[in-house]
């Protein structure tokens, strides 16, 4: 499940430090379209796929071009204070997150942040998911597809067991199903596909968007931020976000795919939204209160360039409408060279608060 669309986020003091109150006494240094971290933390748990112990509290960072607003002129970004809350000990890592510890055969527990909505968000387990069904393969597999269903909302409060099903072992592909346990049942059912490298030929016939990159962004777009929404007569509607992982982790294809599943699940919701027949209020109002209540009711991601996720990376989401209470959005996410590094399709509960 993604963010529920009942829940606005926005920092109360756009300046240049910011302390951020879901990280509890955690300083956020904010530029532009840059969010870094000067916190110390505890060590990690050794994790089997090499992430080792940091310093640096787990974010990411978003300037977006929304609604089919032309880049030129309609710019927005927000510092996205995503991980811990005012009520936790301590921040969590990125390590910390994807340092799944074994609990059985194919099976693994991890940890879970503690976010301002109160629930899991789906991002986070669908990644850890695909994480351990990759610990269950030989390193010359790589991850190309994944298609979770979030079944149950997740309780941050108490570890998530995965345990892995080895559905098949080819010479070529491998197949891994997964499901996510807490003490009121599963919360995700997961398949996952991996691939031997292959030398075969290759083409991409589709382009990144005609974007203004991250780094010519006007500052005046990020303190005073300019959103237009649209409803479902106005232009087809889009959400589109430069998003990147602040913290380091190792370089392989596996973790690649786990931190864009991660970031992957955060605008499909934003999309259906604009969509939505029901003309979306301004968010700039901090005391504004969103018409519907939303989760992500599945999602897949097919990898087909694997990028490091701390590069920033373009995600860019439509809807093709709303039905039953049932949104549907695609998108893509792009390196800044252009590279097509995946696509992503999600469907979305969206009901009308009442």
């Amino acid at each position: 499940m993604g963010r529920p669309s009942t829940v606005s986020i926005r920092p109360s003091m756009p300046t240049a430090a910011i302390p951020c109150p879901t990280l509890g006494s955690h300083t956020i240094v904010v530029e532009p379209i840059r969010m870094q971290s000067s916190c110390t933390v505890k060590p990690a748990v050794a994790h089997p796929s090499g992430l080792s112990p940091t310093t640096t509290v787990v974010n990411w960072c978003r300037s977006r071009s929304m609604a089919g607003v032309s880049h030129a002129d309609r710019w927005w970004s927000e510092p996205a204070c995503w991980l811990g809350s005012a009520a936790m000990a301590a921040p969590v890592t990125f390590d910390e997150l994807f340092s799944l510890e074994p609990a059985g055969d194919d099976t693994f527990r991890a940890i879970s942040a503690e976010y301002p909505w109160g629930q899991v968000y789906g991002g986070q387990v669908a990644a850890q998911g695909l994480l351990a069904a990759g610990l269950t393969t030989e390193f010359v597999y790589e991850p190309h597809s994944l298609h979770a269903y979030f079944v149950r909302i997740g309780n941050h409060g108490e570890p998530i067991e995965f345990e892995v099903d080895r559905v098949r072992d080819g010479s070529s592909f491998v197949t891994r199903r997964v499901l996510a346990r807490q003490s009121h049942g599963v919360i995700l059912n997961l398949s996952a596909s991996f691939q031997r490298v292959e030398d075969e030929p290759e083409a991409q016939r589709v382009k990144i968007p005609d974007v203004a990159a991250p780094g010519v962004i006007e500052m005046d777009s990020w303190i005073e931020p300019m959103i237009e929404r649209s409803g479902a007569a106005a232009a087809p509607p889009d959400a589109r976000a430069w998003i990147r992982i602040t913290e380091p982790y190792p370089d392989t294809p596996l973790m690649h795919a786990v931190a864009h599943t991660y970031t992957s699940d955060d605008l499909p919701t934003e999309a259906v939204e604009y969509a939505h027949p029901i003309e979306s209020p301004d968010y700039d109002d901090p005391d504004v209160v969103r018409p519907f209540f939303g989760a992500s009711l599945d999602h897949a991601v097919w990898f087909h360039n694997l990028r490091s996720a701390t590069d920033w990376t373009l995600h860019d989401f439509r809807s093709s409408g709303v039905r039953r209470g049932r949104g549907h959005a695609t998108g893509e996410l792009w390196n800044p060279d252009g590279t097509h590094v995946a696509t992503v399709t999600q469907e979305v509960l969206l009901r009308v608060a009442r």
